[in-house]
This record gives C-alpha cells, structure tokens and sequence, in this order.
C-alpha cells in the first residue's frame, strides 16, 4: 500500500500563530497548498480552525494575517462592570465568531476539498465528539454541519470562552480530551480508511511546549478549585499533549514527526493562550521560524515534499 500522510495540529489559543507561521512557511516551500501533502487533517480548538481552513485551501499566509489582525477583537476582556464578571468566562466568543463569519462564510462540512477530523466535546451528551468530512460511506451525518459551528465548538476553552450553544447542543474545547489530536487521527485512518499502522505517517504541529509544576506553595498546595483557574486548563492541556506524543513515538516510530518549541521561564511570561503583546507575536514568528529550518534538514521533510495526497472524494469512494 501506499503511504498515509496525516497532520496533526494541536490547540493553544493565540499560540497557534507559531502554527500558522509554520505552515505559511513550508506552503511556500512547497508552492502548493499545504492541504496537498496530507490524506487526513486532525486539528483541535485554533488547531481545528486551522484544519478548517487548510481544508478549503484558504492560504497559510492569509491564516497567519488573520492572528496579527485579529488577535485583539478575538480576545477582547470584558469590562470590570460586566454582570458577573468573577464566574463568567474570561472573553465572551462573539469576536471569535465575527472573525470565523468572515473567513467561512456559510460554508459547511461538506464543502471541504480535504478530509478532516476535528474532536470537542459534547457536553449536552458528556461524550467526546468527532466531526469529519464524509470520507466513508459510514461518515455522512456531518456533512451539511455548518463550518463556523465546527470551529466554535472545538474551540470554547473553559474559563477563557464560554459553552458554545448551538442547534447542534452544548460544546466545550476538545483540548481537554485531544489537544494533541494525532491519536484519533491514526485510529481513523485504520479504522475508517483501511490504512495499515506502518504505512501511516504523521506530522504534528504544536504550539510552544510548556510545562506547568508545583511550585511547592503552601498557596498551590493547598489552593481550591476556584483558585487553579486557567491553571488547570493549561496543566490538562500539556499532559494530554505529552501522553499522546509519547504513544505516537512508540507506535509510529521515525514516521511521527512533531514540529514544536520550548520555552525559557521568562520567555514563557510573555506566551500565554491569550497573550496577544507585541513581544509574543514576535517570539512566536521567530520560535516558528528556527523549528521550520531545524525541520527542513530531516527524512521527514524530505518524504513530505515529495509527496502528494490521494484526491478526496466527498460522496466516499475514493479509498
């Protein structure tokens, strides 16, 4: 059989920019849409608005404009005097949708000229929730599900966004069951798309790792569930990430590749899930920049640009 090419982008708010800046860079590299490279696309929370958009072949470059343009509207804090301002969530979600309206307009599922999964959560339901494109005859339910919905559910954080509410029910950030995606991106294309494990290749993007510790704190220590906050989420975030990247070392091998950053304790100050600063836009384009010319010099980049993607039939047929 053929190789199976998978990319696997995980969430991280307004981190995702070194996503972005990463796959504006190999794009050009490859003077093709990036989409082209991959049979499947796994993407959470700004992973999954990411995926969203490759898949409709919107440019990388034009991603990576919409983080420096839009960062401030989407995470705008709301005023002190908002009515519950201490329980509410940090953000209200009405500048991420503008933003989402404007780059997908009506667009649905089934509009996508790649195939696609994108995990949230169910809340309404309290189960975890795949959405995909119709890439087997198993998988036609999400088909007209509209693209604006989609992004919105994988990608309401707990404490940062609200629940989305929608048609559809209540949807909470899949980061907290796939920040990382690339494990059910590898079960589907097994399961789903009859690919054998060692002929799956998979390329993870991250969003500047970082570890969250004890700092041995009689505060931490001893600190309530109010007091961990975004705290939680975060350290939630980073572990999932971490358990999902050593499965996919082990079961993949030299086939698994995860283009990623680390941080130093002050440079970490300045990256945060909602820090939009000018000194984070400029740490995230440059960490994106080193790990895109350390990325460049594998077997990985190498099997990647010369590679194309199997063509994507939406009526499922084409595996």
């Amino acid at each position: 059989m053929n190789p199976f090419n998978i990319l696997a982008l995980s969430g991280g708010g307004y981190k995702g920019l070194f996503s972005a800046r990463v796959l504006s860079c190999l794009e050009k590299e490859f003077g093709c849409p990036i989409a082209k490279k991959f049979d499947l696309i796994a993407g959470t929370s700004i992973g999954g608005i990411i995926a969203i958009a490759l898949a409709l072949e919107i440019p990388a470059k034009e991603i990576e404009s919409l983080f420096i343009e839009k960062g401030n509207i989407i995470f705008k804090k709301r005023h002190l005097w908002s009515k519950g301002i201490l329980f509410n969530s940090k953000y209200n979600n009405s500048g991420l949708k503008d933003t989402l309206t404007i780059l997908f307009e009506d667009k649905t599922i089934g509009d996508l000229k790649h195939r696609i999964i994108i995990p949230t959560i169910n809340y309404t339901e309290g189960k975890t929730q795949l959405f995909k494109t119709p890439h087997c005859s198993e998988l036609c339910k999400d088909k007209n599900t509209k693209l604006i919905d989609v992004a919105m559910a994988t990608s309401a954080a707990p404490t940062y966004f609200p629940i989305y509410h929608s048609t559809l029910g209540d949807f909470v950030d899949g980061g907290l069951v796939a920040n990382h995606p690339g494990y059910f991106a590898t079960i589907e294309a097994q399961k789903y798309l009859n690919q054998d494990v060692q002929n799956i290749h998979q390329l993870h993007i991250g969003t500047i790792s970082q570890k969250f510790i004890s700092s041995s704190s009689n505060c931490i220590l001893t600190s309530s569930f109010l007091s961990w906050g975004a705290k939680l989420i975060s350290l939630i975030f980073s572990c999932q990430e971490n358990t999902t990247h050593f499965f996919l070392k082990y079961v993949l091998g030299n086939r698994y590749y995860s283009i990623d950053a680390e941080t130093s304790d002050e440079q970490a100050k300045k990256i945060k899930l909602d820090a939009v600063s000018e000194k984070s836009k400029d740490l995230l384009m440059q960490k994106a920049e080193s790990a895109v010319q350390k990325f460049m010099g594998t077997e990985n980049f190498k099997f990647l640009k010369n590679y194309s993607a199997l063509d994507f039939d939406s009526n499922c047929n084409d595996i």
